[in-house]
Protein backbone atom coordinates (compact mmCIF):
# COMPACT_ATOMS: atom_id res chain seq x y z
CA UNK A 1 0.00 0.00 0.00
CA UNK A 2 1.43 3.16 -1.11
CA UNK A 3 1.75 6.21 1.71
CA UNK A 4 -0.68 8.35 -0.28
CA UNK A 5 -3.61 5.76 0.50
CA UNK A 6 -2.90 5.68 4.15
CA UNK A 7 -4.47 8.09 6.44
CA UNK A 8 -3.98 8.58 9.78
CA UNK A 9 -7.07 7.52 12.75
CA UNK A 10 -9.29 10.79 12.71
CA UNK A 11 -8.35 12.39 16.23
CA UNK A 12 -5.17 10.64 17.38
CA UNK A 13 -1.86 12.13 18.36
CA UNK A 14 1.15 10.72 16.68
CA UNK A 15 4.71 10.67 16.39
CA UNK A 16 6.22 13.06 13.49
CA UNK A 17 9.94 12.27 11.92
CA UNK A 18 10.87 16.05 10.45
CA UNK A 19 13.06 16.29 7.91
CA UNK A 20 14.95 19.86 6.51
CA UNK A 21 18.15 21.73 6.56
CA UNK A 22 17.51 22.77 9.88
CA UNK A 23 21.13 21.84 10.63
CA UNK A 24 23.01 24.48 8.38
CA UNK A 25 22.23 28.07 10.49
CA UNK A 26 20.54 29.81 7.28
CA UNK A 27 18.08 32.48 8.57
CA UNK A 28 15.54 30.94 5.88
CA UNK A 29 15.73 27.50 6.70
CA UNK A 30 15.24 27.79 10.81
CA UNK A 31 12.52 30.23 10.22
CA UNK A 32 11.14 26.95 8.25
CA UNK A 33 11.75 25.42 11.79
CA UNK A 34 9.90 27.24 13.24
CA UNK A 35 7.24 27.46 11.43
CA UNK A 36 6.56 23.49 10.52
CA UNK A 37 7.00 22.98 14.76
CA UNK A 38 3.76 25.46 14.71
CA UNK A 39 2.06 23.73 11.98
CA UNK A 40 2.72 20.27 13.25
CA UNK A 41 2.50 20.73 17.39
CA UNK A 42 -1.78 20.72 17.04
CA UNK A 43 -1.45 17.09 15.37
CA UNK A 44 1.69 15.46 17.61
CA UNK A 45 2.41 13.97 20.72
CA UNK A 46 6.34 13.77 19.91
CA UNK A 47 7.90 15.43 17.00
CA UNK A 48 11.56 14.48 16.27
CA UNK A 49 14.02 15.63 13.48
CA UNK A 50 16.78 13.55 11.56
CA UNK A 51 19.95 16.38 12.54
CA UNK A 52 20.92 18.36 15.33
CA UNK A 53 18.97 22.04 15.05
CA UNK A 54 21.49 25.05 14.61
CA UNK A 55 18.79 27.68 16.14
CA UNK A 56 17.05 27.33 19.44
CA UNK A 57 15.15 28.79 21.09
CA UNK A 58 11.43 28.29 23.24
CA UNK A 59 9.72 27.83 19.78
CA UNK A 60 11.50 25.18 18.92
CA UNK A 61 10.90 23.56 22.46
CA UNK A 62 9.00 20.62 21.11
CA UNK A 63 11.58 19.45 18.72
CA UNK A 64 13.92 16.96 19.33
CA UNK A 65 16.71 15.03 18.08
CA UNK A 66 15.81 11.60 16.58
CA UNK A 67 17.28 8.94 18.78
CA UNK A 68 19.98 6.67 17.35
CA UNK A 69 18.10 3.56 17.35
CA UNK A 70 14.66 5.08 16.54
CA UNK A 71 13.31 3.36 13.59
CA UNK A 72 9.22 4.14 13.48
CA UNK A 73 7.45 7.11 13.31
CA UNK A 74 3.03 7.93 12.87
CA UNK A 75 3.95 10.32 9.79
CA UNK A 76 6.87 11.74 8.23
CA UNK A 77 7.46 15.34 7.06
CA UNK A 78 9.65 17.21 4.90
CA UNK A 79 8.93 20.95 6.32
CA UNK A 80 10.14 23.33 4.02
CA UNK A 81 12.07 24.75 1.31
CA UNK A 82 14.43 23.32 -1.66
CA UNK A 83 14.83 19.29 -0.68
CA UNK A 84 14.08 17.83 -4.24
CA UNK A 85 17.10 19.05 -6.60
CA UNK A 86 20.02 18.18 -8.72
CA UNK A 87 21.43 21.39 -10.15
CA UNK A 88 24.02 18.29 -12.47
CA UNK A 89 23.96 15.40 -13.81
CA UNK A 90 24.97 12.69 -11.12
CA UNK A 91 28.36 10.57 -11.36
CA UNK A 92 27.63 7.23 -12.50
CA UNK A 93 26.58 4.14 -10.73
CA UNK A 94 29.04 2.69 -8.00
CA UNK A 95 27.45 -0.15 -6.24
CA UNK A 96 23.77 0.18 -6.76
CA UNK A 97 21.79 1.38 -9.84
CA UNK A 98 21.47 5.58 -10.00
CA UNK A 99 18.00 5.63 -9.54
CA UNK A 100 17.95 3.40 -6.37
CA UNK A 101 20.92 5.28 -4.93
CA UNK A 102 19.54 8.60 -5.26
CA UNK A 103 15.90 7.28 -4.02
CA UNK A 104 17.79 6.46 -0.89
CA UNK A 105 19.41 9.60 -0.54
CA UNK A 106 16.24 11.70 -0.76
CA UNK A 107 14.04 9.14 1.68
CA UNK A 108 16.83 9.41 3.94
CA UNK A 109 19.32 11.88 3.78
CA UNK A 110 21.88 11.04 6.84
CA UNK A 111 24.71 8.73 6.58
CA UNK A 112 24.29 5.61 8.87
CA UNK A 113 27.47 3.20 9.30
CA UNK A 114 24.98 0.05 9.94
CA UNK A 115 23.74 -1.01 6.75
CA UNK A 116 22.04 -3.55 7.95
CA UNK A 117 20.27 -1.19 10.28
CA UNK A 118 20.27 1.10 7.23
CA UNK A 119 18.16 -1.11 4.98
CA UNK A 120 15.90 -1.49 7.97
CA UNK A 121 14.80 1.42 8.23
CA UNK A 122 14.72 2.44 4.85
CA UNK A 123 12.27 -0.35 4.68
CA UNK A 124 10.11 0.80 7.55
CA UNK A 125 10.09 4.78 6.00
CA UNK A 126 9.36 3.17 2.90
CA UNK A 127 5.67 2.22 4.09
CA UNK A 128 5.44 5.22 6.61
CA UNK A 129 2.89 7.64 5.54
CA UNK A 130 4.63 10.37 4.39
CA UNK A 131 3.88 14.55 3.38
CA UNK A 132 5.81 17.37 1.81
CA UNK A 133 4.99 20.96 3.26
CA UNK A 134 5.70 24.88 1.81
CA UNK A 135 8.11 22.20 -0.22
CA UNK A 136 10.44 24.02 -3.91
CA UNK A 137 10.80 21.21 -6.32
CA UNK A 138 13.95 21.34 -8.64
CA UNK A 139 15.19 21.78 -10.97
CA UNK A 140 16.86 19.16 -12.29
CA UNK A 141 18.21 18.09 -15.61
CA UNK A 142 15.78 16.80 -17.96
CA UNK A 143 15.21 13.40 -18.00
CA UNK A 144 17.86 12.84 -14.86
CA UNK A 145 17.73 9.75 -12.27
CA UNK A 146 17.44 12.19 -9.95
CA UNK A 147 14.18 14.08 -11.65
CA UNK A 148 12.82 10.63 -12.02
CA UNK A 149 13.62 9.83 -8.02
CA UNK A 150 12.27 13.01 -6.69
CA UNK A 151 8.94 12.01 -9.36
CA UNK A 152 8.71 8.83 -7.45
CA UNK A 153 9.14 9.93 -4.20
CA UNK A 154 6.59 12.50 -4.28
CA UNK A 155 3.57 10.67 -5.83
CA UNK A 156 4.11 8.40 -2.53
CA UNK A 157 3.59 11.16 -0.73
CA UNK A 158 -0.28 12.04 1.05
CA UNK A 159 -0.36 15.63 0.65
CA UNK A 160 2.45 17.02 -1.59
CA UNK A 161 2.38 20.92 -0.60
CA UNK A 162 4.47 23.09 -2.76
CA UNK A 163 5.30 26.72 -2.66
CA UNK A 164 5.37 28.17 -6.48
CA UNK A 165 4.47 27.90 -9.98
CA UNK A 166 7.59 25.70 -11.09
CA UNK A 167 7.22 23.17 -8.15
CA UNK A 168 3.18 22.95 -9.23
CA UNK A 169 4.35 22.05 -13.28
CA UNK A 170 6.71 19.56 -11.82
CA UNK A 171 3.61 17.89 -10.14
CA UNK A 172 1.79 18.13 -13.12
CA UNK A 173 4.32 16.49 -15.30
CA UNK A 174 5.01 13.47 -13.41
CA UNK A 175 1.28 12.60 -12.33
CA UNK A 176 1.73 13.97 -8.43
CA UNK A 177 -2.36 14.01 -7.86
CA UNK A 178 -2.14 15.16 -4.18
CA UNK A 179 -0.09 18.59 -5.25
CA UNK A 180 -1.31 21.42 -3.97
CA UNK A 181 -0.15 25.06 -5.41
CA UNK A 182 0.32 26.83 -1.70
CA UNK A 183 3.22 29.12 -0.85
CA UNK A 184 6.00 29.14 1.52
CA UNK A 185 5.44 28.40 5.21
CA UNK A 186 6.51 31.54 6.80
CA UNK A 187 3.47 32.99 5.32
CA UNK A 188 1.57 30.48 7.23
CA UNK A 189 -1.23 31.86 10.23
CA UNK A 190 0.80 29.41 12.18
CA UNK A 191 4.14 30.85 11.83
CA UNK A 192 2.54 34.45 12.10
CA UNK A 193 1.16 33.23 15.45
CA UNK A 194 4.71 32.50 16.65
CA UNK A 195 6.29 35.43 15.47
CA UNK A 196 6.40 39.09 17.24
CA UNK A 197 4.76 41.94 14.96
CA UNK A 198 7.38 44.12 14.23
CA UNK A 199 7.46 47.78 14.50
CA UNK A 200 7.22 50.22 11.50
CA UNK A 201 10.49 51.80 10.22
CA UNK A 202 11.22 55.04 12.13
CA UNK A 203 10.93 58.24 10.08
CA UNK A 204 14.31 59.45 9.40
CA UNK A 205 15.25 62.95 9.58
CA UNK A 206 18.23 62.97 7.27
CA UNK A 207 15.81 61.50 4.78
CA UNK A 208 18.23 59.16 3.72
CA UNK A 209 17.16 55.87 2.05
CA UNK A 210 18.01 52.28 3.70
CA UNK A 211 18.72 49.38 1.15
CA UNK A 212 19.55 45.94 2.64
CA UNK A 213 21.55 44.16 0.30
CA UNK A 214 21.99 40.10 0.67
CA UNK A 215 24.08 38.24 -1.20
CA UNK A 216 25.07 34.65 -0.87
CA UNK A 217 28.10 32.41 -1.69
CA UNK A 218 26.88 30.78 -5.44
CA UNK A 219 28.22 28.18 -7.25
CA UNK A 220 28.51 30.28 -10.67
CA UNK A 221 29.85 33.65 -8.67
CA UNK A 222 33.55 34.70 -8.59
CA UNK A 223 34.69 37.57 -6.16
CA UNK A 224 33.46 39.60 -9.29
CA UNK A 225 30.11 39.75 -8.21
CA UNK A 226 30.73 40.73 -4.74
CA UNK A 227 32.86 43.49 -5.83
CA UNK A 228 30.71 44.74 -7.88
CA UNK A 229 27.77 44.79 -5.35
CA UNK A 230 30.72 46.57 -2.74
CA UNK A 231 31.14 49.42 -5.57
CA UNK A 232 27.30 49.81 -6.29
CA UNK A 233 27.21 50.76 -2.41
CA UNK A 234 29.46 53.30 -2.26
CA UNK A 235 28.44 54.76 -5.44
CA UNK A 236 24.93 55.05 -4.18
CA UNK A 237 25.96 56.93 -0.74
CA UNK A 238 26.89 59.64 -2.98
CA UNK A 239 23.41 59.79 -4.00
CA UNK A 240 22.00 60.23 -0.97
CA UNK A 241 21.22 56.00 -0.18
CA UNK A 242 22.33 54.13 2.58
CA UNK A 243 23.47 50.60 1.70
CA UNK A 244 23.55 47.68 4.40
CA UNK A 245 25.07 44.22 4.21
CA UNK A 246 23.29 41.80 5.39
CA UNK A 247 24.27 37.61 5.15
CA UNK A 248 21.53 34.99 5.64
CA UNK A 249 24.30 32.00 6.20
CA UNK A 250 27.63 31.62 8.08
CA UNK A 251 28.62 29.21 5.34
CA UNK A 252 29.02 32.49 3.00
CA UNK A 253 32.13 32.63 3.41
CA UNK A 254 33.36 33.95 0.10
CA UNK A 255 30.90 36.83 0.32
CA UNK A 256 31.91 37.43 4.37
CA UNK A 257 35.34 37.99 2.92
CA UNK A 258 34.90 39.95 0.23
CA UNK A 259 33.18 42.30 2.89
CA UNK A 260 36.24 41.81 5.61
CA UNK A 261 38.28 42.59 3.02
CA UNK A 262 36.53 46.03 2.11
CA UNK A 263 35.66 47.11 5.18
CA UNK A 264 31.93 47.44 4.69
CA UNK A 265 30.30 45.87 7.50
CA UNK A 266 27.42 43.32 7.58
CA UNK A 267 24.54 42.49 9.49
CA UNK A 268 25.15 38.35 9.81
CA UNK A 269 22.64 35.81 10.94
CA UNK A 270 24.01 33.96 13.92
CA UNK A 271 22.03 31.04 15.63
CA UNK A 272 21.89 32.57 18.89
CA UNK A 273 18.85 32.18 21.63
CA UNK A 274 16.21 35.12 20.96
CA UNK A 275 18.18 36.16 17.83
CA UNK A 276 15.24 35.85 15.36
CA UNK A 277 13.41 38.58 15.74
CA UNK A 278 16.63 41.11 16.49
CA UNK A 279 17.72 40.27 12.79
CA UNK A 280 14.09 40.21 11.08
CA UNK A 281 13.45 43.69 12.79
CA UNK A 282 17.22 44.83 11.06
CA UNK A 283 16.25 43.95 7.90
CA UNK A 284 12.41 45.47 8.20
CA UNK A 285 13.85 48.87 8.90
CA UNK A 286 14.93 48.53 5.44
CA UNK A 287 13.27 50.93 2.71
CA UNK A 288 14.57 48.39 -0.10
CA UNK A 289 15.67 44.89 0.14
CA UNK A 290 18.22 43.17 -2.72
CA UNK A 291 18.16 40.00 -2.34
CA UNK A 292 19.94 37.10 -3.91
CA UNK A 293 17.58 34.33 -1.17
CA UNK A 294 15.05 33.36 -1.57
CA UNK A 295 13.65 34.33 1.88
CA UNK A 296 15.43 37.38 1.90
CA UNK A 297 12.28 38.01 -0.55
CA UNK A 298 10.01 36.30 1.99
CA UNK A 299 10.51 38.04 4.80
CA UNK A 300 10.87 41.40 3.03
CA UNK A 301 7.15 40.90 1.94
CA UNK A 302 6.24 39.54 5.75
CA UNK A 303 7.40 43.40 6.82
CA UNK A 304 5.87 44.83 3.77
CA UNK A 305 9.00 46.02 2.25
CA UNK A 306 9.42 46.29 -1.39
CA UNK A 307 12.22 44.23 -2.90
CA UNK A 308 14.57 43.26 -5.80
CA UNK A 309 15.56 39.39 -6.49
CA UNK A 310 18.55 38.84 -8.29
CA UNK A 311 17.74 36.28 -10.74
CA UNK A 312 20.19 33.55 -9.78
CA UNK A 313 18.44 30.99 -9.97
CA UNK A 314 14.55 30.07 -10.85
CA UNK A 315 12.90 30.10 -7.55
CA UNK A 316 14.09 33.72 -7.57
CA UNK A 317 13.01 34.50 -10.83
CA UNK A 318 9.41 33.03 -9.91
CA UNK A 319 8.64 35.99 -6.98
CA UNK A 320 7.99 38.71 -9.69
CA UNK A 321 4.57 36.11 -9.87
CA UNK A 322 3.75 36.54 -6.44
CA UNK A 323 1.40 39.80 -6.74
CA UNK A 324 -1.89 38.84 -8.56
CA UNK A 325 -2.00 42.67 -9.74
CA UNK A 326 -1.19 42.75 -13.56
CA UNK A 327 0.19 46.85 -12.83
CA UNK A 328 2.44 45.37 -10.07
CA UNK A 329 6.20 46.74 -11.01
CA UNK A 330 9.22 44.67 -11.61
CA UNK A 331 10.88 43.10 -8.90
CA UNK A 332 13.75 40.61 -10.42
CA UNK A 333 16.87 41.79 -11.99
CA UNK A 334 19.97 39.96 -13.58
CA UNK A 335 23.11 39.12 -11.38
CA UNK A 336 25.71 41.18 -12.78
CA UNK A 337 29.48 42.37 -12.35
CA UNK A 338 28.41 45.90 -13.38
CA UNK A 339 27.98 48.16 -10.84
CA UNK A 340 26.94 51.02 -12.71
CA UNK A 341 23.67 48.63 -13.81
CA UNK A 342 23.26 47.86 -10.17
CA UNK A 343 22.49 51.24 -8.85
CA UNK A 344 20.74 52.38 -11.34
CA UNK A 345 18.11 49.78 -10.62
CA UNK A 346 18.47 50.41 -7.12
CA UNK A 347 17.91 54.10 -7.32
CA UNK A 348 15.18 53.44 -9.97
CA UNK A 349 13.05 51.14 -7.27
CA UNK A 350 13.23 54.02 -4.64
CA UNK A 351 12.14 56.01 -7.09
CA UNK A 352 8.74 54.37 -6.93
CA UNK A 353 8.74 53.12 -3.71
CA UNK A 354 5.57 53.93 -2.43
CA UNK A 355 4.33 51.90 -5.54
CA UNK A 356 6.60 49.35 -4.88
CA UNK A 357 4.81 49.53 -1.24
CA UNK A 358 1.62 49.00 -2.33
CA UNK A 359 2.53 45.58 -4.47
CA UNK A 360 4.54 44.26 -1.25
CA UNK A 361 1.38 44.55 0.07
CA UNK A 362 -0.45 43.19 -2.66
CA UNK A 363 1.82 40.14 -2.24
CA UNK A 364 1.40 39.41 1.09
CA UNK A 365 -1.89 39.35 1.02
CA UNK A 366 -1.92 36.79 -2.00
CA UNK A 367 1.07 34.53 -0.08
CA UNK A 368 -0.94 34.57 3.37
CA UNK A 369 -4.39 33.20 1.09
CA UNK A 370 -2.38 30.77 -0.57
CA UNK A 371 -0.89 29.60 2.91
CA UNK A 372 -4.18 29.28 4.01
CA UNK A 373 -5.43 26.71 1.41
CA UNK A 374 -2.25 24.47 2.45
CA UNK A 375 -2.83 24.88 6.22
CA UNK A 376 -6.33 23.70 5.44
CA UNK A 377 -5.18 20.45 3.66
CA UNK A 378 -3.25 19.85 6.11
CA UNK A 379 -5.56 20.08 9.14
CA UNK A 380 -7.60 17.98 7.02
CA UNK A 381 -5.66 15.63 6.62
CA UNK A 382 -4.42 14.58 10.03
CA UNK A 383 -8.36 15.25 10.86
CA UNK A 384 -8.53 11.39 9.19
CA UNK A 385 -9.57 12.67 6.13
CA UNK A 386 -7.32 11.13 2.94
CA UNK A 387 -5.07 14.41 1.37
CA UNK A 388 -7.23 15.06 -2.06
CA UNK A 389 -6.05 17.21 -5.37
Amino acid sequence: MSAAATAPRTGSARTILLRGNYAEGNFGDDALAIAAQRLLAPHAVQIATDVELAYRDRRLDGLRRRGAHEERFDTIVYGGGTQFFSFKHDPPAALAPLAQRVLRKLTRPLSLIDSYRARRRHWIEFRTPRLGIGIGVGPFPVGSPAEAAAASLLKGMALVWVRDDASMAFCERHGVETALRSADLCFSSAFAEATHKLPSAPERTDGRKQVGVILRDWKAWDDAYFEAAIEAARRLRDQGVEPTFFSLASSDTRFLAALSRSGEPVTAWRCEAGAFETFWHALAQMDLVVTARFHGAVFAVLGETPFLAIGIEPKLELVRDWAPASEAPEVTMPATTDPELIARRVLAALGEIEHRREAARAMLREQRRLAASGEQRLAAYFDGGRARP
